[in-house]
């Protein structure tokens, strides 16, 4: 086996360690050193013998645990049933002292009567006394100890009688006939809007009038009414002569001051939908843009005929206009011809 590993070799270790060995790698072990491992090494008989001796053991383990788990089991019941009659046996061994103590004390308390009935006859019937006032305390404690257990297990169901105030024969507007119910005639009425209502009739019912289906022109004509979901069904405002002179004045606000000068409205058409409202100075505001009570009016126009500044400036403007306008007219010729008579 000095030398190199052959082909041979190769087959001998693969059949005996049940692996594939490449040729390239056999160059990389000693010869020696490995077929010898490879001699020692078991047979495939020998794994198998080996691994049914593990299974065999394991087997045994699992039954020896088993049976110790039985037995862990009974001891425990058992001892669960011995400790069970211990306390049966303690308990009938309370009950019997008990008894035994009332036997003693009946006893001794016979024994004092009957010393005590040779005493003196007024101690025996101290005793008889305060015997039957103990057995009277017993009997009312036994007594409330069974109403309460009896009250516990049973359900107070009774409950007072209210007046409901409703009289089920009149108000009503059901009775039952021969096991149906019926509707009696007079407690429900169908009444019209300019019907009286009868004072038996607990139900009043009136028609439904379905609305009328609208044309094409009738409903533009609604839906001209307000501006639409849009801007909260604005409605439209109607125009009235003191709106239509505040609207004149809107349009004309670059001529108003002479300090101000505003965009020009044009010849805009007056607008359909809009709300007119008062502006509210803030507190601050209170001596710089707040308008005096006598200076407040109902409407625009109103408030700029109350100033006299402004009516004296409007009343100028308007004969300039009027001037510029009338000039080349016939009362302009006549105007000049009346200057050169007072001139001669």
């Amino acid at each position: 086996m000095s030398g190199r590993l052959t082909r041979a070799h190769r087959r001998e270790i693969e059949n005996k360690t049940h692996q594939k060995i490449n040729l390239d790698d056999l160059a990389k072990f000693e010869p020696d050193r490995f077929v010898s491992d490879v001699n020692n090494a078991p047979s495939a008989e020998e794994t198998k013998e080996k691994e049914a001796q593990q299974e065999e053991e394991k087997e045994e383990s699992d039954a020896k645990e088993k049976k110790l788990n039985k037995q862990q089991k009974e001891s425990r019941e058992q001892e669960e049933v011995a400790l069970k009659g211990k306390d049966e046996e303690s308990n009938s061994d309370e009950s019997s002292e008990e008894d035994s103590s009332e036997e003693d004390s009946s006893d001794s308390s016979s024994d004092s009567s009957s010393d005590s009935s040779s005493d003196s006859s007024g101690e025996e019937d101290d005793l008889d006394a305060l015997l039957k006032k103990a057995q009277q305390a017993l009997a009312s404690q036994t007594a409330s100890i069974m109403l309460e257990k009896s009250n516990s297990d049973k359900i107070n169901t009774k409950l007072s009688k209210m007046d409901s105030g409703i009289s089920v024969a009149k108000e009503l507007y059901f009775k039952q006939v021969a096991g149906r119910a019926k509707l009696v005639p007079e407690a429900v009425t169908l009444v019209n809007d300019e019907e009286k209502v009868s004072p038996k009739a607990t139900v009043v019912l009136k028609p439904n009038k379905d609305d009328k289906q609208l044309n094409k022109k009738e409903r533009r004509v609604e839906r001209e009414k307000t501006t639409g979901k849009a801007w909260f069904d604005m409605p439209k405002t109607e125009m009235t002569d003191q709106v239509k002179r505040d609207l004149q004045v809107l349009k004309m606000r670059h001529i108003l001051d002479r300090k101000r000068h505003y965009k020009k409205m044009g010849k805009r058409p007056d607008p359909k939908y809009f709300q007119i409202g008062t502006i509210i100075e803030s507190p601050t505001e209170f001596f710089s843009a707040r308008i005096n009570k006598k200076d407040r009016k109902q409407t625009i126009v109103e408030e700029l005929m109350a100033n006299d500044d402004l009516k004296q400036y409007y009343k100028r403007k308007h004969i300039e206009v009027q001037e510029r306008t009338s000039s080349g007219g016939k009362k302009h010729y006549k105007k000049l011809k009346a200057q050169r008579q007072w001139a001669k």
